[in-house]
């Protein structure tokens, strides 16, 4: 029998980050993977032009981080799915909720990958 320790975080968030820019949104993004001690194996960031967000993906050894942006409604939606453990999942969150300082962070996890 084999056991996975997959931990998926649902993140809403209506401060900042809604504003960031392509290359500031690939900046967190990159650095969440890093404190989830994830490799990067690809990242994709597509911004909508100045006022319309941005949607991207880093592609992850252990699964994803993505984003989507919606500056006109001061939100953001991000996904971190990661087969590396909870405490991994946990600094990663850190690193989102350092970068939301005016705003609001709503967090929900969800156990992924259950024993098989």
């Amino acid at each position: 029998m084999h056991s996975a320790n997959g931990h998926h975080a649902i993140i809403e968030s209506t401060g900042l980050i809604s504003q960031f820019s392509s290359v500031q949104i690939e900046d967190l993004l990159t650095k969440a993977a890093i404190a989830a001690n994830s490799k990067i194996l690809a990242s994709n960031i597509h911004s909508f032009g100045d006022g319309y967000g941005c949607t991207g993906v880093l592609l992850l050894a252990e699964s994803h981080i993505s984003i989507h942006t919606w500056p006109e409604k001061n939100y953001s939606a991000i996904d971190i799915f990661i087969c590396s453990g909870e405490e991994n999942l946990n600094n990663a969150i850190n690193v989102i909720r350092a970068a939301d300082i005016d705003g609001e962070l709503s967090v929900q996890t969800i156990e992924r990958c259950p024993s098989i």
